[in-house]
């Protein structure tokens, strides 16, 4: 199935963190790389976290175009503790 991201911002975001709007004006990802992650939790049996970090750790060509080349160093590609948020919100 095809699902369209919205990326919806504040108008003062770029003035008051420029680094993050960067980020969101930087981030694209398919429906293809959507779906793999989706397909990973229902077909593997894994949380949505897991789904993250193994779809992180085996694109990192993508992901790091979207952030600056200091955020990807540090980041070293980890998922932040905050993706442990399900997709209907709730932590698991």
């Amino acid at each position: 199935p095809s699902d369209d991201v919205a990326k919806l911002v504040w108008p003062g975001l770029s003035d008051e963190l420029p680094e993050v709007y960067e980020f969101l004006s930087n981030f694209q990802m398919t429906n293809a790389q959507q779906n793999e992650m989706v397909l990973n939790v229902t077909e593997n049996e894994i949380t949505p976290r897991e789904a993250a970090q193994a779809w992180v750790d085996a694109n990192e060509d993508v992901w790091s175009a979207w952030v600056t080349d200091d955020a990807a160093e540090y980041s070293m590609g980890r998922v932040s503790p905050r993706s442990e948020l399900s997709l209907d919100g709730s932590r698991g």
